[in-house]
C-alpha cells in the first residue's frame, strides 16, 4: 500500500473535492482524507509526498492520441453541414494569420455538403479565395482526402 500526500488532490466527488492524501493499493484508491487520520489509520503505508503538487484525477481510455488530438483543437473546424460553411470558417482563420502562415483545418465531409461542386470534392479556386493566397491544408474526416 502506498499512501500518496499532496498540497491538493483533486478527487471529482462533489461531497469531497479537495483531500491532503490518498491511499492506493493494486492500481485502486482505497481512501481519500486528512492525511494524519490516513497516517494514523495505515501505519504501514508507504509514504509518498509529492512537494507541493497538485494531483488530478487521470483521463484514460482504450485508444486515444491525446497529443493530436490537442493540436486538432488549434485547427479550422471543417465538419460543417455545406461547404460555404466550411469555407466561412476557413476564410476567418485566414483573417487572422500572418504573411504566410497556413490555414490548418480538419473534419470536411463532401458527403454531407448539399452545395458541393459535381463530384463532391470541393475545387482549389474556392479554397484560394477563402484563404487569400495563404497556403492551407484540410483533411477530410475519414483522414482519407
Amino acid at each position: 500500500m502506498r499512501l500518496l500526500t499532496a498540497r491538493r488532490i483533486h478527487t471529482l466527488n462533489p461531497q469531497q473535492p479537495l483531500v491532503e492524501a490518498l491511499l492506493i493499493s493494486q492500481g485502486r484508491i482505497l481512501a481519500a482524507g486528512a492525511a494524519e487520520t490516513l497516517r494514523r489509520q495505515f501505519p504501514r503505508a508507504r509514504r509518498e509526498h509529492l512537494q507541493g503538487c497538485t494531483l488530478l484525477p487521470g483521463l484514460t481510455d482504450a485508444h486515444i492520441h491525446l497529443r493530436h488530438y490537442a493540436f486538432s483543437l488549434q485547427k479550422v473546424d471543417c465538419e460543417t453541414p455545406t461547404l460555404a460553411e466550411c469555407l466561412r470558417r476557413v476564410a476567418e482563420r485566414a483573417r487572422t494569420l500572418p504573411p504566410g502562415g497556413w490555414v490548418l483545418g480538419h473534419g470536411w465531409n463532401q458527403n454531407q455538403w448539399p452545395d458541393a461542386p459535381a463530384g463532391g470534392f470541393p475545387d482549389a479556386a474556392a479554397l484560394d479565395a477563402a484563404t487569400a493566397g495563404l497556403p492551407a491544408y484540410l483533411t477530410a474526416k475519414s483522414l482519407h482526402a
